[in-house]
Formats: structure tokens, C-alpha cells, sequence
């Protein structure tokens, strides 16, 4: 994280450490210089994005989801199941748009059921699954946004730029993982 004081050392996303205990974890927690994320911490840090969004967005007084399948999976010290609000969907359209939105990391709903703002979270696959998404649900009027590595953005750029996306293109915003601990830790969405 940029502005870190000099005394804290980053240890993966969202994990830190003071600066003389680094070289006692920085093998077992750092991640590459490359970019290149192992599988088992990327899939950990999905979850723990998936969790940080859930939080804000519980901060925000919106009921939170996160898909069934991952409700076992941990942020933190807790499972998503027993951080978000819900792992079922509110019924707010047709079956078929239900079964897309049900597959969607994380949805904040407003007061009355309906989905305000939906994120996927995208560490290394292809985006194309989550714009698909996205633009299935294009009709609901939602704030939609990619949730990934600032240095995935030109892949993002690449993927919404497909004429396939071009009724969604001006809807569906950038986020970078930094930008998303900023505003976690700054309690501000």
C-alpha cells in the first residue's frame, strides 16, 4: 500500500507486518515481484476481497451476498457465509436473470431487495466470464465494477473495449485492489 509508514512492511495484499519482523514472515506471505500469484494465495486473496467488499458494503447499510458456493470460505478469522448478510438472492427479476446474479462475488442490495451495486473480483482468469455477467444484468440499474490488480486494468481495457460489451462499456468501472484496501481502511466507499 502506498503512504505506508517506513516501520510497517507489506507483506501480501492487506497483510503487513513492523519492518524488523519481515524477514520472519516475508516467505511465508509475500507474493512474488513478478505477478505472478500462486494458486493458493490468489484464491485466498478472491475471498479476502470478497470480504472486504462485503464489509464495506455492510458499512454502507446495504444487505450483502456472496454466492453459496463460497459462503465456507474464509476472510479472515470468519467464513463469508457468516460475514455477508445473505448467500440466497433476493428474488428481484426472472429465474434467468436470478441464475446469473446468483454466480456474481459479491451484491449490496438496497432497502428494498433490489441490487445496487455488483462486483467480481478478478485476480488472474479471464474478465470475459464477469462482463458477461454483467452484461446479461445490464438492465437492472446497478453500479457494476471489476474488482482486480491495477496491473490487470489494461486486460480489463482490452476485454470492455469487444463490441460484444459495448451496451455496458460506460457502466462497468475499473477498480484496483489497492484502491479497494484504501477506501477499507479509510471506511469510505
Amino acid at each position: 500500500m502506498r503512504n505506508t509508514p517506513d516501520y510497517i512492511h507489506p507483506l501480501k495484499p492487506g497483510m503487513y507486518c513492523l519492518q524488523e519482523l519481515a524477514p520472519k514472515y516475508e516467505g511465508e506471505y509475500s507474493l512474488p515481484e513478478d505477478g505472478h500469484i500462486p494458486p493458493r494465495v490468489e484464491e485466498r486473496n478472491h475471498w479476502y476481497y470478497q470480504g472486504l467488499l462485503v464489509e464495506l458494503g455492510k458499512a454502507r447499510n446495504y444487505k450483502t451476498y456472496v454466492p453459496a458456493q463460497d459462503k465456507n470460505r474464509t476472510f479472515g478469522n470468519q467464513k463469508l457465509g457468516d460475514v455477508c448478510d445473505t448467500t440466497r438472492l433476493p428474488n428481484f427479476g426472472y429465474q434467468n436473470f436470478m441464475r446469473r446474479a446468483r454466480t456474481v462475488d459479491v451484491i449490496w442490495f438496497n432497502r428494498r431487495g433490489m441490487p445496487a451495486k455488483m462486483f467480481e473480483v478478478e485476480m488472474s482468469t479471464d474478465m470475459l466470464n464477469s462482463l458477461s455477467k454483467f452484461n446479461e444484468l445490464r438492465d437492472f440499474y446497478t453500479h457494476l465494477k471489476i474488482v482486480a490488480p491495477a496491473t490487470r486494468q489494461n486486460h480489463f481495457v482490452d476485454r470492455i473495449g469487444m463490441d460484444t460489451f459495448h451496451e455496458i462499456r460506460g457502466r462497468v468501472e475499473f477498480m484496483g485492489i489497492d484502491e479497494l484496501e484504501k477506501r477499507y481502511i479509510a471506511g469510505r466507499w
